[in-house]
């Protein structure tokens, strides 16, 4: 698997959008709240927002929170 590549936080900072792939898929948009430990963020409870066989990339939270934008090769 490949390393996570963030590209955007939740209004509220508690959230983070990243970009990484699997064994079994290429790039694939991600999510996970953070929490902060010793004065470092860590990301608690990864889960895959979309995975596909195409490439998902470069996600992007509306200022509201309401709307995902992404590249995608599909």
């Amino acid at each position: 698997p490949g390393a996570d590549r963030p590209s955007s936080f939740s209004i509220d900072g508690q959230y983070l959008i990243y970009t990484n792939s699997t064994d079994s898929t290429s790039d694939d948009l991600w999510y996970a709240m953070l929490r902060e430990e010793n004065g470092n963020l860590t990301l608690d409870g990864s889960q895959i927002f979309l995975g596909t066989q195409y490439t998902e990339r470069g996600g992007q939270l509306s200022p509201d929170d309401r709307y995902l934008t992404y590249e995608s090769n599909e």
